[in-house]
């Protein structure tokens, strides 16, 4: 796959589940009040809805291990020989793939700690993302907003 082909597919995917894959409540709740946010490469919740990160999207479920969970994309390559990970970072580089997760995370963070909410914070992550590295980001839809605060 090329960068801009993980590109579309990560965005497709965080943006049309709507919320990250998290093991925290995000906000509006007493449970939520100042705990950490843990990201979660894959996270089923209570509801029973299937979440994963912008990383664990790429990762087929025959190759997922809960192992994996907490360690970074370098680990997943090196250590656990996810196939897929050691395949895409091959195609795009390492460096590419920790972007795409740092938007997940941050954007995580941002709706817990700052009340942004995960459209906002997502297609704000990945629009710079695609300008940063020369990609289309056409997938994102109306960025007007998101030009006009660049």
């Amino acid at each position: 796959m090329t960068e801009q082909e993980i590109f579309d597919k990560v965005a497709k995917h965080l943006t049309e589940q709507g919320e990250p894959s998290t093991t925290r409540p995000i906000a509006g709740s007493a449970d939520a009040a100042d705990e950490v946010v843990t990201c979660c490469y894959r996270h089923t919740k209570p509801d029973g809805k299937q979440l994963s990160c912008a990383i664990g999207c790429l990762i087929p479920d025959d190759e997922y291990q809960v192992e994996i969970e907490g360690y970074g994309i370098n680990a997943l390559a090196d250590t656990y020989k996810i196939p897929s990970v050691i395949e895409v970072a091959g195609e795009c580089g390492i460096d590419f793939l920790e972007q795409l997760q740092s938007a997940h995370d941050r954007t995580a963070d941002a709706m817990h700690f700052d009340g942004v909410t995960w459209d906002q914070g997502i297609r704000a992550q990945l629009y710079y993302i695609a300008r940063y590295n020369g990609l289309d980001f056409t997938v994102l839809g109306d960025v007007s907003a998101l030009r006009e605060a660049s």
